[in-house]
């Protein structure tokens, strides 16, 4: 996908129709048109960069900064206090339009918004000090 095709470059562009709650220099922040749950917002930076890993690392920070901002005023706004902050990387895990953005979901109870599986992996030490070396970063 390229700038020309990409719904969240029409978007910052104000081409297409949005519900945009906040936007400053860098990044634009506005309601899901899906959401999971009331004040569902995606944050997403101005250049066009395709997921997370590969966007910079001052892009990145200026969309969580934008974020903190939008989860302080849906916290205040919709009075809640449990958010999920979720950036998908990769058609996997759910990625559908190729431009990095930030999901911001609230919750409003245990039977709301995005709830991560709660059935886990178990390990042995063993694995997990292979996939220690394997990922370590010196």
């Amino acid at each position: 996908m390229n700038e020309q095709s990409c719904l969240f470059c029409k978007i910052i562009l104000h081409q297409i129709p949005s519900y945009i709650i906040y936007e400053d220099e860098h990044t634009i922040a506005f309601l899901d048109i899906m959401p999971v749950d009331k004040g569902h917002t995606l944050v997403v930076p101005k250049i066009h960069s395709t997921n997370f890993i590969n966007t910079n690392d001052e892009i990145i920070s200026f969309v969580n900064i934008t974020a903190k901002k939008v989860a302080k005023r849906i916290e205040i706004q919709l009075n809640t206090s449990a958010i999920n902050f979720i950036s998908n990387n990769g058609i996997l895990v759910g990625q559908t339009i190729e431009h990095y953005h930030l999901h911001i979901i609230p919750k409003y109870s245990s039977n709301s918004g995005l709830q991560l599986p709660k059935n886990q992996i178990v390990v042995d030490s063993k694995k997990l000090t292979t996939l220690q070396k394997k990922l370590k970063i010196n």
